[in-house]
């Protein structure tokens, strides 16, 4: 009985854990037309909270999240080296 609760706990804290890297390019008003993670999956059309940054138009942004993009964990600007060359592909 006391088994159900302890694998949920143990559940919650991983998935809260496991963290989701995607990189873009800044569009206009801080939209990035395509967020493409490190496992390849796509984001289309996301628009970058306004926390007073100096994201600019071109900017390549690498945005981390929690595991299903529920909570933002850094959100940087970054150097197009720094890109991995399978998502500046794409």
């Amino acid at each position: 009985m006391l088994l159900i609760p302890v694998i949920f706990v143990v559940y919650s804290i991983y998935s809260l854990s496991k963290e989701e890297v995607y990189y873009g390019i800044v569009k206009n008003n801080g939209l990035i037309k395509k967020l493409v993670s490190e496992d390849k999956e796509v984001v289309y059309d996301y628009q970058l909270p306004n926390d007073g940054r100096n994201i600019k138009k071109n900017d390549w942004i690498k945005i981390t999240f929690t595991e299903r993009r529920r909570t933002i964990l850094k959100q940087e600007i970054v150097k197009e080296d720094e890109v991995p060359n399978m998502i500046k592909r794409d």
